[in-house]
């Protein structure tokens, strides 16, 4: 069975993009890359401008600033464009968390795959953290039938395996954990922040902070 659950959705589809992601991992090698844009104003607030490409080739980096670029134009004023390019890792799961400095409550979703939309893909559970210990309120699981991971090139929706679709993404141990870490974090930072963070087996990694 494929690490994260897939089944191709078209025949001629490949796998799940597990060895492009393995070799992006490798040190010093040329693997594929994600990129992020946003603008910032003058008090260092961040608006995200554009989509998160995924799976680029080194080549299409020049190509997804230029259009970040012509976003940032169309919508003028003084405010600076940053333009992240990361190594490109695809998550078995990827946890989005919301947390604010003053707060004792971390909001959580997380789905199967990267978090990209792809029309009915991907679905993601939801959970609610309270109390000073971040002890889990809430917990709902969605149905996740579809699911976006790597392509070739860029990314693809993928079936999701039947014995994957009900099951919660990750064990409520480990989602406290990234919630006690949002926290920590929007503390550092003093405002509030979502954070994303790509989960392959026991190690994970924080692909963007955000502040709110």
């Amino acid at each position: 069975m494929p690490a994260f659950g897939y089944l191709p959705i078209e025949p001629d589809a490949v796998t799940c993009g597990r060895a492009a992601a393995d070799r992006s991992l490798l040190p010093g090698a040329e693997g594929p890359v994600s990129t992020r844009a946003w603008m910032l104003d003058g008090c260092g607030r961040a608006e995200r401008i554009g989509p998160v490409l995924n799976n680029l080739p080194t080549v299409a980096v020049h190509d997804a600033v230029t259009e970040y670029a012509a976003r940032a134009l169309h919508l003028g004023g003084k405010r600076r464009l940053v333009v992240a390019v990361q190594r490109f890792i695809m998550p078995e799961v990827t946890m989005v968390a919301r947390a604010d400095p003053g707060g004792e409550s971390v909001r959580l979703r997380g789905c199967w795959g990267i978090a990209e939309d792809l029309g009915d893909a991907p679905s993601f559970d939801h959970w609610l953290l309270e109390g000073s210990e971040l002890l889990l309120r809430e917990c709902s699981p969605a149905p996740k039938l579809t699911a976006t991971a790597a392509a070739a090139t860029g990314t693809r929706r993928v079936a999701v395996r039947p014995a994957y679709r009900v099951r919660s993404v990750l064990s409520g141990e480990a989602v406290r954990l990234i919630g006690r870490r949002a926290l920590d974090i929007a503390r550092v930072v003093g405002r509030p922040v979502e954070l994303e963070v790509a989960v392959r087996a026991d190690r994970s990694w924080l692909v963007d902070c955000s502040p709110r």
